[in-house]
């Protein structure tokens, strides 16, 4: 997928651009201006999205599955006030959806990360404490 195509699909969700038309140059940098910002706020919240800085409305889009969905929707939600538009509640409840997919995808991945395997048939010691062998 290219960026354009994430901005086509953002535009369109808000009912700004008809289907089978490209968002102008003008419309895709402001729309990819927001995708950073939006990703900047999330990183700042600890929400990781593989989004490339600086990218080109004709350049591939790094984004794939929830992230893809997350953003484009999320996306939309931002870019209406910039079209004097009211995001629809359908909208914005897809958009609260994705995000919250993400972060749960993202909080499962994390809790994969951990162990806490402890022994079970020696003792534990710390320092000169040992804490299952009486």
């Amino acid at each position: 997928m290219s960026n354009l195509s994430l901005v086509n699909d953002a535009l369109r969700l808000i009912g700004v651009l008809p289907e089978g038309q490209n968002a102008s140059a003008e419309q895709g940098e402001t729309a990819l201006s927001t995708v950073t910002e939006l990703v900047d706020e999330w990183q700042d919240d600890g929400i990781v999205v593989t989004w490339e800085p600086n990218p080109q409305l004709n350049g591939e889009c790094s984004l794939v599955g929830t992230e893809l969905n997350a953003v484009k929707y999320a996306l939309a939600v931002k870019l209406c006030p910039e079209y004097g538009r009211e995001p629809p509640a359908s909208l914005v409840m897809l958009a609260n959806n994705a995000v919250n997919k993400l972060i749960r995808q993202q909080i499962n991945r994390a809790l994969e990360a951990v162990t806490t395997a402890l022994p079970l048939e020696e003792g534990f010691r710390y320092g000169d404490i040992n804490y299952l062998d009486n």
